[in-house]
């Protein structure tokens, strides 16, 4: 687990792209406002429902088309008033009644349904080139003797360094050779024993 407690603010400039996977929820709590501005497109996909609630007003506004789609049914629901404008044209219900006014009102004649665009947004990648931590134990298992590593430092794994630098381990045994040429060591390199 990791756990950050940050007492003022947290900048986070990237200078490229971003990715992140989280393999299960993703909690966010904000007490204040979120303000988030996207300046190319924006895709939010679900492969469940999506809810969204508003305590006071869910206002939308696009340069150029809504378009809502849905497989089955589409309900708009209002305790008071729902209105459908177009120019001065306009249909309002209210509890009065439906009330429909346009310069002309054709019923069964001319005319035809408008289309949207559809959905064509993007999924999103995932990261890559992240790999998990080994425990502790997992790194001892591709350990080398201090031997094989002198014979050949390939052999060593970026994990295995990390475990002996952490547990205080040597990496290659040193030269012992004394003054008079003797050496202690049986796998002596200099002595040819190695």
């Amino acid at each position: 687990d990791r756990k950050d407690n940050i007492k003022h603010d947290l900048h986070l400039d990237v200078e490229n792209e971003r990715f992140q996977h989280i393999k299960a929820d993703d909690h966010l709590t904000v007490d204040g406002n979120t303000l988030t501005h996207v300046k190319s497109d924006k895709t939010i996909v679900t492969d469940s429902s999506l809810h969204i609630k508003a305590g006071a007003a869910l206002l939308n506004e696009a340069g150029s088309e809504i378009h809502l789609k849905s497989g089955h049914k589409s309900v708009l629901e209002a305790y008071t008033e729902v209105t459908l404008k177009v120019g001065g044209n306009f249909v309002k219900i209210d509890p009065s009644g439906v009330h429909i006014v346009g310069s002309v009102i054709n019923i069964n004649s001319g005319g035809s349904a408008g289309s949207g665009s559809g959905f064509g947004g993007v999924m999103p990648i995932l990261p890559g080139g992240v790999q998990a931590e080994k425990s502790p134990k997992e790194a001892e298992q591709v350990l080398f003797s201090a031997t094989q590593y002198a014979a050949n430092p390939k052999l060593m794994s970026p994990d295995a360094l990390t475990y002996m630098s952490l547990a205080d381990q040597p990496l290659a045994k040193l030269c012992q050779k004394r003054t008079d040429g003797s050496c202690p060591r049986t796998d002596c390199p200099c002595l040819g024993r190695g």
